[in-house]
């Protein structure tokens, strides 16, 4: 417990930057299983290109999630609002996903793990 004790004593700007750290990283691994869920393999990306792809997508994602304040709203009392901005946020996520796989010309993404995503 000492461990959540100092993290419940760090300050908000902090707590809100390692959650934004952490949805980057659950993000990318997320766009990875569906990747491979699609392929039916685990999945390797064969460029160096594809990398920043995925990684581009999932720092677009924290991104949008943070512009729709999902990191200022407390999860344990949330509302159909609330309900309704993570719907959006992922959707958006998933357009921007898509956005930049088209502008980096990312031509081996499967493009329905867009909606495994």
């Amino acid at each position: 417990m000492p461990l959540l004790d100092k993290l419940a004593h760090l300050p908000r700007s902090v707590k809100q930057c390692l959650l934004a750290l952490m949805d980057v990283t659950l993000l990318t691994l997320s766009i990875w299983t569906a990747i491979s869920l699609r392929l039916g393999a685990p999945y390797q990306p064969p460029t160096v290109l594809s990398y920043f792809a995925i990684l581009g997508g999932a720092v677009c994602g924290a991104a949008v999630f943070y512009r729709f304040g999902l990191y200022r709203q407390v999860t344990r009392y949330i509302d159909a609002t609330g309900n309704l901005r993570i719907l959006y946020g992922v959707t958006l996520t998933m357009i921007c996903l898509g956005m930049f796989v088209a502008v980096t010309r990312y031509e081996s993404f499967p493009r329905s793990a867009f909606f495994l995503f």
